[in-house]
């Protein structure tokens, strides 16, 4: 419920400026309004207090799954006519696919991307593993990334992954840039190289001046070093970093609710150590990836790291099929960082919480919530240890220690009496044999997220100037580069835009885009801008349109959330084609931009 619920909120927005570019690059392409607030509309109603937080009774998160179809199947709708809307129609020359991909952040942007095998039209022939063959991604100004293949995921594998290609690709700031994919020949495959140095048979790995080591008897993460963050100095400490620990998750009041009060208290033996192994499961020219499986009190778990080529995090996985019930579990990060504080992200806002509280009130906040990120960075601020996240909200911190709370099984409240759902129930059993599960979060489960060593604070660096590495790798791992397959390229420059070119800029690197869409008010076509800053501190910002957008702008005005107008302070100098303004900290502003 957590992940579809921060994936179809993520996608929407980018959905929503996606459209915008698209109608203003054809004038032909309706933008799709309705159909995108009918998707607004499932997936805010999902965000009820019973349904987003897994404390409802287990019918409605059926009802739940029919409606995140439902969401999917419009929003691939969307891009499939978006994809028609930029293309031509021509048939690609064999072993060849077009596609678009899409950066929704409003900086440039150097970050991995799935090409799926779909992109295709043909049918590609698969090795003995079921990959296909490698794959080199050209953009329509001559920049050349390869595409290192992955098989299709068991299918059993929770939002199973299809076979196609992981790259790492570099993208102007809100720009739909085209891109050609060809099949590489046998020979061109044989000249690629790896960048990272993996030892051991996968214990120790390398790439690009970040490393991390496992412990062979645990794998248990024991060393994680980055150039350049702490002296080059192992960033964790101690051995027990990614390991699975349990409590007991059966509190008296409210289990779906409560934790057990004081779980700490409560532990479950679960041994690391028993059956692991650890394996390299992907080694080429654009990542490599080291799985390490066990069994965990009877449920068989496979955690993932990966490394790719030039970028700064550690991706990680949690890959399991549960079966234990009333247990929570959590993973430990032990960190050399000795931070006083735990900074985490919110709702538009950023939230520091002691790691050592002293006062009843702060204890009693053990377990902790954030949105896209929590991180521990020492007191001096000059570097960090980062958990970005796509779907997890609780964890605790301790210390320099981190814990998430990956997952819980708690008992499933009962329905209201005067329930239908009672006599639903009896209908399924008499009819199907179907007994109500009395615990949730049973079965296949997955968990993406990643660890971002950096250099600064979360929100501030030493010298107390605005950081926004943390929230801008929160951000991209959130949103990710939108794949939009096509038939074709246009030829011609297009009415307002220039496909593959930045559309919009935002500086500095603390104020980011929140949203970029069409006026939903008035419907008068106008196109709503809305950024927001994210350190915590007042700054001058700027937002730069490219110059076929700024010449289609007749007016700009300040507007409050609900589009209507505000007064407001800033300057729209149309030379230089920059919006300019003042933002307070975790400022939300919004403009209506008339074209």
């Amino acid at each position: 419920m957590k992940r579809s619920n921060r994936k179809f909120e993520n996608l929407l927005t980018t959905i929503e400026s996606l459209g915008i570019i698209t109608s203003l690059a054809n004038s032909e392409f309706k933008h799709p309004m309705e159909a995108i607030e009918k998707v607004w509309i499932e997936t805010l109603k999902n965000q009820f207090h019973d349904v987003l937080p897994g404390s409802s009774i287990p019918e409605v998160f059926d009802d739940s799954w029919d409606d995140w179809q439902f969401c999917a199947k419009e929003l691939n709708k969307i891009t499939e006519d978006v994809g028609a809307a930029l293309g031509k129609g021509e048939q690609p020359k064999p072993k060849t696919a077009t596609l678009y991909l899409y950066n929704q952040m409003a900086w440039d942007r150097t970050d991995r991307v799935f090409i799926p095998i779909t992109v295709f039209k043909e049918k590609l022939e698969l090795s003995a593993e079921g990959r296909p063959p490698y794959i080199r991604l050209t953009s329509a100004s001559g920049k050349q990334f390869i595409g290192q293949p992955i098989a299709e995921e068991p299918a059993e594998t929770v939002e199973r992954m299809p076979a196609g290609w992981w790259a790492v690709v570099t993208l102007p700031s809100v720009s739909v840039t085209p891109f050609t994919a060809e099949i590489l020949s046998e020979e061109e495959v044989s000249k690629l190289v790896s960048p990272a140095t993996v030892e051991n048979n996968g214990l120790k790995v390398s790439s690009h001046g970040l490393s991390f080591e496992l412990d062979a008897k645990t794998g248990a993460l024991i060393s994680l070093k980055a150039e350049g963050v702490n002296n080059g100095q192992n960033l964790l400490k101690g051995n027990q970093s990614n390991l699975s620990f349990a409590y007991l998750d059966a509190s008296k009041a409210w289990p779906a609710w409560n934790l057990t009060p004081e779980y700490w208290k409560h532990p479950i033996e679960m041994p690391n150590n028993t059956d692991v192994k650890i394996s390299v499961k992907e080694s080429g020219p654009v990542f490599t990836k080291v799985e390490i499986t066990r069994t965990l009190n009877g449920n068989p778990v496979t955690q993932a790291l990966s490394l790719y080529k030039g970028l700064p995090e550690v991706f990680m996985e949690y890959i399991t099929n549960w079966n234990t019930e009333r247990i929570l579990i959590k993973v430990l990060y032990s960190t050399a960082t000795e931070a006083e504080n735990v900074i985490a992200d919110m709702a538009y806002c950023a939230i520091e919480r002691s790691t050592r509280p002293t006062s009843n009130s702060d204890k009693a906040r053990y377990e902790k919530i954030c949105h896209k990120y929590f991180d521990l960075s020492p007191p001096n601020k000059a570097w960090g240890l980062a958990v970005v996240n796509e779907g997890k909200y609780a964890f605790d911190a301790k210390d320099g220690d981190m814990r998430i709370s990956m997952l819980r099984t708690p008992e499933y409240p009962g329905p209201a009496g005067e329930a239908w759902v009672i006599e639903e129930r009896k209908m399924n059993e008499e009819k199907y044999n179907h007994k109500v599960p009395e615990c949730s979060e049973l079965g296949p489960f997955k968990c993406r997220y990643a660890l971002l060593p950096h250099v600064g604070g979360a929100l501030l660096d030493d010298k107390n100037k605005a950081n926004a590495v943390v929230k801008r790798s929160a951000e991209q791992f959130n949103q990710p580069i939108h794949v939009i397959p096509t038939s074709g390229f246009a030829k011609t420059s297009l009415n307002a835009v220039n496909v593959g070119t930045s559309l919009i800029n935002i500086e500095p690197a603390n104020v980011y885009l929140g949203v970029f869409k069409y006026n939903e008010w008035d419907k008068n076509g106008s196109l709503i801008l809305r950024v927001v800053e994210g350190s915590g501190l007042q700054t001058e910002a700027k937002v730069t349109f490219s110059e076929e957008l700024a010449s289609k702008i007749k007016a700009i005005k300040a507007v409050d959330l609900l589009e209507r107008q505000i007064d407001a302070k800033f300057t729209w100098d149309e030379k230089t084609r920059v919006l300019s303004f003042p933002i307070n900290k975790f400022e939300i502003l919004t403009f209506e931009i008339e074209i």
